[in-house]
């Protein structure tokens, strides 16, 4: 192992250290990963609580609480196989916590139970487990100087100056101060270059922006390890370059001795991430949450179509027409949620169910899905239109169309010019139809003839 070569202290390198020693006593960061899953659950916003809980057990994977929170978001998103696996891992290590054994119990009756094949199941579902190693957490100072990209605080190029002897500039410098991907900070706030590290600088020490000096790094850093330093060499490529979350961490589960290496980046794309979940996550809350207070009205007790919107709500906005001339004929009542549409289903005056979106090819909607199946069987009518054919996938389309007994397939999306079938039902009963008219749509294989009021063109 090579050792790094320590010089005398200085009192801010102390400072530093004493800085970095507090914050991972009072587990600040790690906290907020481990409440976050909690908070989702309450929302009911499971797939998120799932990936919020999987970060935490990387940071501790000892952490019961996270496994069993991430065991109950995989049950409601029906990786029940997953969640299984979660409850067994608590329970070899706490054969005692009833609550686990509860919700196996729950689990293995609906595995039992499900004929369907299970979606999105990987070989990984136990990642991390109980003994696995903790992975590296990382954090920046509070310094200006670690948050000083430069002119107007937009990322520039690094200053040398600063990175050396020192920069006179201080905050008002044009060039960058703050970490970044080709640097790793040292204890006295200099940002140390990536490559002289990797031992493959092709800059030079004299035209290189970053310092070459190892004597103020961190103790215990991937540089004084030379497997972990040829780990680092092989991800080095994606830790700079533009990847996703998913590609990222896919990366370091692959390379465990490049997770201290690839720290710093690996809490960009979990904050970036999390960013982008939590945002969408609280305006369907609040969206659900709005719905929600309205005052729920009887059952209408006249004829109704069932508009339901369970990912989009413009769909009025978008078909004035349709919607204006369905008013001119029959009740609309749109619906916004699972539990509402369910209670609508079973009104005597239902003529038909319109999907307005995918929602109701999603796994998380299987129960509405099913209801609505049921009420089909039962010689009930459901359309698909608006956003449906945009957002729904291959997978979940056939899915949907068997679920209904229909044998159909995901075809291509394009434009052509169709014409009506004069042997479909539909098309016969409404001469006023236009007879042919170009549109750009998702074809439908494998269905009858007789089937397509709109066939595919020869």
């Amino acid at each position: 192992m090579e050792q790094s070569i320590q010089a005398s202290v200085p009192p801010q390198v102390e400072e530093r250290r004493a800085q970095r020693a507090a914050r991972k006593a009072i587990g600040t960061e790690e906290g907020e990963k481990y409440s976050l899953a909690a908070t989702y659950l309450k929302l009911e916003v499971y797939e998120p609580a799932a990936w919020a809980a999987t970060i935490a057990l990387e940071f501790d994977p000892r952490l019961v609480k996270a496994r069993f929170r991430r065991g109950i978001a995989r049950r409601n998103t029906f990786l029940y196989d997953g969640a299984r696996k979660d409850f067994e891992a608590i329970l070899r290590r706490d054969p005692d916590c009833q609550e686990a054994h509860q919700e196996l119990e729950i689990v293995r009756g609906l595995l039992a139970a499900t004929s369907e094949e299970l979606e999105h199941e990987s070989d990984d579902e136990e990642h991390p487990g109980f003994s696995d190693e903790a992975w590296e957490s990382y954090s920046d100072s509070d310094s200006p100087d670690c948050k000083h990209l430069g002119i107007d605080q937009v990322a520039q190029p690094p200053c040398q100056a600063y990175n050396r002897g020192g920069c006179e500039n201080g905050i008002g410098c044009p060039l960058g101060h703050a970490p970044d991907r080709k640097s790793v900070r040292d204890e006295l706030g200099k940002n140390v270059c990536v490559y002289y590290l990797l031992g493959n600088c092709a800059s030079g020490e004299a035209s290189c922006p970053y310092s070459h000096d190892r004597n103020y790094l961190p103790p215990n850093g991937w540089w004084n390890y030379p497997d972990q330093v040829e780990a680092a060499k092989v991800i080095q490529p994606l830790v700079e370059n533009r990847h996703t979350y998913k590609e990222v961490n896919k990366a370091l589960r692959a390379n465990p001795k490049a997770r201290r290496f690839g720290a710093r980046r690996h809490r960009e794309e979990i904050l970036e991430n999390l960013q982008y979940s939590h945002s969408w996550v609280m305006e369907d809350a609040r969206r659900v949450a709005a719905v929600d207070a309205i005052p729920q009205t009887t059952p209408p007790t006249e004829r109704f179509v069932l508009l339901v919107s369970l990912e989009e709500d413009n769909f009025l906005n978008i078909h004035k027409h349709l919607m204006s001339t369905m008013k001119q004929r029959v009740r609309v009542v749109q619906v916004f949620n699972a539990r509402q549409a369910t209670t609508l289903l079973d009104s005597p005056h239902l003529v038909a169910v319109l999907a307005t979106d995918a929602g109701i090819a999603r796994r998380k909607y299987s129960a509405l899905r099913n209801k609505i199946v049921g009420y089909v069987q039962n010689g009930g009518s459901i359309l698909v239109a608006g956003s449906f054919s945009t957002h729904v996938s291959g997978t979940e389309f056939e899915k949907l169309t068997r679920a209904f007994g229909l044998p159909w397939t995901y075809g291509s999306y394009n434009r052509s010019l169709f014409s009506l079938n004069p042997v479909n039902e539909v098309a016969s009963r409404n001469p006023s139809l236009v007879q042919s008219y170009s549109m750009k749509s998702l074809r439908v294989g494998n269905i009858s003839p007789e089937q397509a009021s709109l066939p595919q063109p020869a």
